[in-house]
């Protein structure tokens, strides 16, 4: 059961009574003016300000009571596409249960106040057609605020999303000019400048790609699955050139998901770590397989590596691609999406990710 918010519910009941207390004050001068500009009063306001003021007080603080349970309603159930005739008829079913709550308080403070108390049918029928109308800006003020509230939800998740983007982009980058692989990778060049100049100018070549590509971000939170696959065929020929016959990669891509939108810098820091931590440590070859399909209304996706699987389980530290990864995702897509490392059955260590099926448009945007 879900908690109830009783800061919020403070706050709702602070604004009603401010808003109604205002409306009323508005209404009591107006009683006022009109008493006092009579020609020929019948009646002097000593004869009815105590009335008035017990009225209006009373008014003040039902609808103030009435404020966070309408707000509520108005946040529980919206108006929205969809849903619209239902959460509808709750409104007007709700509104016709509070108002009429309201108007039997006033008819009781009326008979109290009045020398002759109004008569009840009609009391009920008159009045009923202004508290619907105070239900109905109720409940539309809450409606705008809601919102509000989400648009502002979202602006803030953009801005995490691009943060994390950022980071996603600095983390490769780094990753790229790391010394380890930057030396490796100029010390696999210049053996093979004498040995073999044109795979030497290849790699030149490959490495000025990779580093590329890391840095031409064009600020898009999402992107074609082609393009995220040139990048990390771009980092993984640069691997498979400094590790010869040890590395070996696999594609399992289906032709039809190429132009699905993937978060950028997705699948990078995934293979890095597969390489890295997974082949890099030990001296038999091993392999690094891709994989991409559509499994119904989601695109899934795999790296998988066949070597030495994850540490034992009171020794994991989840890595800072890997947490990157994590976040990115949870911020993108909330619960529509799917996470999980694991040790891949036959040894190694298997990345799913699961994510919905979006296709890009025709320029690669969303």
């Amino acid at each position: 059961m879900k908690r109830i918010d009783w800061q919020g519910v403070r706050r709702d009941l602070l604004l009603g009574f401010i808003a109604w207390s205002t409306i009323q004050v508005f209404l009591f001068s107006r009683s006022y003016l009109n008493l006092t500009t009579q020609v020929n009063p019948q009646v002097t306001w000593g004869d009815i300000w105590l009335r008035v003021v017990v009225e209006d007080v009373a008014t003040v603080l039902a609808w103030t009571l009435l404020t966070p349970v309408i707000l509520a309603l108005a946040r529980r159930f919206p108006v929205r596409r969809g849903v619209r005739a239902r959460h509808l008829a709750i409104h007007a079913a709700a509104a016709l249960l509070l108002c009429s709550a309201e108007i039997l308080l006033d008819y009781w403070v009326a008979r109290h106040t009045y020398v002759y108390g109004p008569f009840w049918p009609r009391h009920y029928w008159i009045s009923l057609h202004y508290e619907l109308l105070s239900y109905a800006g109720v409940a539309a003020a809450g409606h705008g605020m809601d919102i509000y509230r989400r648009y502002r939800e979202r602006e803030l998740q953009a801005s995490q999303l691009e943060t994390q983007l950022a980071r996603a982009h600095l983390h490769a980058l780094e990753m790229q000019l790391q010394p380890h692989f930057l030396f490796n990778t100029l010390n696999s060049i210049s053996e093979l400048v004498h040995a073999d100049p044109d795979a030497a100018e290849l790699m030149v070549a490959q490495l000025g790609d990779l580093l590329r590509m890391t840095m031409a971000g064009d600020g898009r939170q999402e992107v074609p699955l082609s393009r995220e696959l040139e990048l990390v065929g771009a980092y993984l020929e640069i691997e498979r050139t400094r590790y010869q016959d040890r590395l070996s990669v696999k594609k399992q891509v289906d032709p039809d998901v190429l132009d699905a939108l993937v978060p950028t810098l997705l699948l990078q820091p995934l293979v890095e770590n597969a390489v890295r931590h997974g082949l890099s440590p030990r001296v038999a070859p091993g392999t690094v397989t891709l994989g991409a399909r559509r499994v119904g209304d989601r695109l899934r996706l795999t790296v998988r590596d066949d070597g030495r699987g994850l540490p034992p389980e009171g020794q994991r530290r989840e890595r800072v691609g890997v947490g990157n990864t994590r976040s990115r995702l949870r911020q993108a897509y909330g619960d529509a999406h799917r996470f999980e490392l694991a040790d891949a059955p036959g040894g190694g260590t298997l990345v799913l990710i699961e994510i919905p099926w979006r296709p890009a448009g025709p320029d690669g945007a969303p």
